[in-house]
């Protein structure tokens, strides 16, 4: 069988979607991150942890992967490469802590997938990275309830989002991701002043 880029995605979703059912998650296609200098192909934000996927299809070239997985593991608390026939040599050039999923074919010619490697957190998750994706106005609303006054409007979106790390912690910041990525997709526009932030 050959794994293209559409199979592979397709299967990926249903797979993300059946083991993240159970619990509150947020899951995102095609997310540009660092200002544009690299992409996942899914992402998926539970409440506990942010979790990237590349998709290295049978078409792929694997020239970009240690850049897009230095990347990644800035951004994301767990990073998986998904692949088909290119799993050997990308478990060979991806560190320990990556993880490697399988595309493949069970003994009926069905599509499953092995998981080659597991994975662990990534040593190099940057917080300020995925504050990235919170808009201006957001970081705005957010801190003013925090701290019952208004930043300062000169601030720049950069000096919001540390601030709200200050204020929040890592911990609490990815929090504020997950909500403002499921506010995004569900009821804008609405006040989010009176949001527990716990």
């Amino acid at each position: 069988m050959f794994f293209d880029d559409s199979l592979i995605q397709y299967h990926l979703k249903n797979k993300i979607q059946q083991s993240s059912a159970a619990g509150k998650y947020h899951l995102e296609q095609q997310m540009v991150i660092c200002d544009g200098a690299c992409r996942a192909d899914m992402a998926l934000f539970t409440g506990d942890e942010t979790h990237g996927f590349a998709i290295k299809s049978d078409r792929d070239s694997l020239a970009h992967l240690g850049r897009q997985i230095e990347h990644l593991g800035r951004f994301f608390d767990r990073l998986t490469i998904v692949t088909g026939h290119h799993w050997g040599e990308v478990s060979a050039r991806t560190p320990p802590w990556v993880g490697v999923l399988m595309a493949t074919q069970d003994e009926n010619g069905e599509f499953c997938w092995v998981r080659a490697r597991a994975g662990g957190r990534s040593p190099h998750t940057d917080p300020r990275l995925a504050s990235q994706v919170l808009w201006r106005s957001y970081l705005q609303e957010r801190l003013t309830a925090l701290q019952g006054q208004p930043p300062p409007a000169s601030w720049c979106r950069a000096r919001l989002a540390d601030h709200l790390i200050t204020l929040c912690g890592a911990d609490g910041a990815r929090r504020e991701v997950l909500k403002f990525l499921h506010w995004r997709r569900t009821a804008p526009p609405i006040s989010l002043t009176g949001w527990d932030v716990r």
